[in-house]
């Protein structure tokens, strides 16, 4: 496979965008740190008056609040897990009690995780998380006893950042 058909990106990847809407979200010393990016040097202008400029230049950001009311009110609401077998309610798999508390093996809750991966497509205009399947080492489980003592079973999540998905 040639190099240049590995390196190609989807057209909308832009990262330098993306850390500007990011910048936007947070504010603060984020926006701060990124200012050159926002306040643009005028031509013919003295150092001096545009690193003035720099300094007083204020931004008062709503897209942050804005974001995360929305994000809590989406996610406000407990997650309940319910199954069916043939129309009939039975009690779920204990693996989505122990998803629902801890789904990317860090600790985090699913409702948070979700909040979170809602929270970046709102700011970047997409989420990208994926599902890591647990190593068995090159070893095959003998039996079920063996597949549950090495949690093979125990899938979770991971977010992913925009820049490190390159196409899509």
């Amino acid at each position: 496979m040639l190099i240049s058909t590995l390196s190609q990106t989807h057209p909308t990847y832009t990262p330098l965008v993306w850390q500007q809407y990011d910048a936007l979200y947070r504010g603060g010393e984020a926006f701060r740190g990124a200012i050159d990016q926002f306040l643009p040097m005028n031509p013919e202008e003295p150092d001096a008056v545009y690193s003035a400029r720099k300094v007083t230049a204020r931004y008062c950001g709503y897209v942050g609040p804005l974001v995360d009311f929305f994000a809590a009110t989406l996610c406000a609401a407990p997650f309940d897990t319910r199954a069916l077998r043939a129309g009939v309610p039975v009690d779920p798999d204990p693996f989505y009690a122990a998803f629902k508390v801890d789904c990317d093996g860090l600790g985090t809750d699913f409702v948070d995780f979700m909040r979170a991966r809602f929270t970046a497509a709102c700011v970047n205009g997409r989420a990208w998380w994926r599902i890591v399947a647990p190593s068995d080492d090159g070893a095959a489980p003998i039996n079920r006893a063996e597949y549950e003592a090495r949690a093979l079973g125990r899938f979770t999540l991971e977010q992913l950042a925009p820049e490190q998905v390159l196409d899509w």
